[in-house]
């Protein structure tokens, strides 16, 4: 089962990419696209 490190909404899709580059998350990335 995959681990969940953080969740951001699609607006802060650049957060979410800083997030990843840092080397500094475990597990999975999400972002939340709405419905």
């Amino acid at each position: 089962k995959p681990v969940i490190d953080s969740s951001y909404p699609l607006e802060q899709l650049a957060d979410a990419f800083r997030h990843q580059e840092s080397q500094q998350h475990f597990g999975k990335i999400c972002l939340d696209i709405g419905g």
